[in-house]
């Protein structure tokens, strides 16, 4: 248990500060979100690889506490929706898949609309 703790950490913090140097790199294009989107998609493309690895190499367990969940979940946590959502698609699941879409962008677009309203009112 410790050691899958240890890996995780080692792992987000790596993925963690690659965000933030990503942050750092791109800042000067026109469009706000090209960090965020790079963050993302590097994210979901490393998700790909690893977890494809780790379904041909079970016995590599380590690829999921150190890179999956640590390194993918401190770049990006659109890693992990990404992987659901090929998950639904692999298992032909299109109506479940598309429910899921729906309701992860609104919910999520509410959340941070609530989250930012909600702090205006105790923080001035």
């Amino acid at each position: 248990m410790i050691q899958k703790i240890i890996l995780v950490m080692l792992g987000g913090g790596i993925g963690s500060v690659l965000r933030y140097l990503i942050n750092l790199w791109v800042p000067f294009t026109p469009y706000p979100f090209v960090s965020t989107l790079s963050a993302n998609i590097l994210s979901s493309f490393v998700l790909g690889i690893f977890s494809s690895i780790l379904i041909l190499h079970p016995e590599r367990s380590w690829i999921l506490y150190l890179v999956i969940i640590g390194f993918c979940g401190g770049l990006s946590t659109f890693s992990t929706f990404s992987s659901e959502i090929f998950h639904f698609i692999r298992q032909e699941k299109y109506t479940l898949l598309l429910s899921y879409v729906a309701l992860s962008v609104c919910l999520c677009v509410i959340a941070v609309t609530a989250g930012y309203f909600l702090s205006r009112k105790f923080v001035s």
